[in-house]
């Protein structure tokens, strides 16, 4: 970090800083890392922001997650981010909270270009998915018309999280009607493993045939 701050270019003092507080996040030192953004004399890249973010949602460090996604100024990378912390809130137990932070990514995901819509509203079904509400997420996914692999991906992510709650019937369902035949060979392969996990053989059988 020192040697960063003794860099005298304002552009390269500030790449060097967000690599730093990467790095500083990656170690587990959230508050540092979020220190360091802060102090970016100029706008630190969003996407760092979104990884440190991520970071700490994935350590359980929830509320932290949270408000540094609420920093970011970049829609794309702040429905990114919100839609990382929803899945980690839900798997921290939250489903309700999960749910209100996919609602604000989605209504983000849906104020951006089409182009960048697509890929964002792919992580919000993922997120809506994580939080228990299928439909809703299944509704999202089948939204996405301008990014077909986008649509396979989102669609397999709510498949598996479907598969993962017990209910195979939607999973199979959802999984069979994915457009990209990789996509869906793999959704349907990891069906079949969670099936076999929770002792379900029959299930994964059907789902294998």
């Amino acid at each position: 970090e020192q040697i960063a701050r003794s860099i005298t270019n304002s552009v390269s003092q500030a790449r060097a800083l967000t690599d730093v507080a990467r790095a500083v996040a990656s170690a587990g030192d959230y508050d540092r890392a979020e220190r360091i953004v802060r102090s970016i004399a100029l706008q630190p890249e969003q996407h760092v922001l979104a990884d440190i973010a991520m970071m700490a949602g994935g350590a359980g460090d929830c509320d932290r997650a949270e408000r540094i996604a609420w920093l970011i100024t970049s829609p794309f990378w702040q429905v990114h981010a919100l839609a990382c912390v929803a899945a980690a809130v839900a798997g921290a137990g939250d489903y309700g909270h999960a749910r209100e932070l996919a609602v604000d990514a989605e209504r983000i995901a849906r104020s951006i270009s089409p182009e960048a819509q697509a890929h964002a509203l792919a992580d919000v079904a993922t997120a809506v998915a994580s939080a228990g509400d299928f439909d809703r997420a299944e509704g999202i996914a089948r939204s996405i018309v301008t990014y077909p692999l986008g649509q396979s991906q989102a669609l397999a992510d709510v498949a598996t999280a479907a598969a993962g709650a017990g209910d195979y019937d939607r999973a199979g369902r959802i999984a069979r009607s994915i457009a990209s035949p990789k996509v869906q060979a793999q959704a349907l392969a990891d069906m079949v493993t969670a099936a076999g996990s929770a002792g379900d053989y029959d299930r994964a059988r059907a789902l294998a045939a």
